[in-house]
């Protein structure tokens, strides 16, 4: 793997499935920890780490949809209010 220039180097990597706004990050002997916070509706994200090279997603839960959780808009919706409307709100 390649060294940056601040000396820290990538060991491994994993796209979280799909849901690459993990804003919190804990790692707890082999298991790694990842708390969402975004428009993809993922909550927490569990990896397995025993191998830190071959990062392996274990289990994924979607955001609480209770006061306070951030409202989420499909892609498609926007893109079809926008067609709708011949503008964005967005």
């Amino acid at each position: 793997m390649s060294e940056d220039s601040s000396g820290l180097r990538t060991v491994g990597h994993s796209d979280l499935g799909g849901y690459g706004d993990g804003m919190q990050v804990l790692r707890e002997g082999d298991a790694v920890y990842v708390g969402h916070f975004g428009p993809t509706g993922a909550g927490t994200s569990i990896l397995d780490a025993s191998d830190p090279s071959d990062l392996r997603l274990v289990r994924q839960w979607t955001a609480s949809s209770g006061p306070g959780a951030p409202t989420r808009t499909s892609r498609r919706s926007r893109r079809a209010s926008t067609t709708a409307s011949g503008s964005s709100s967005t």
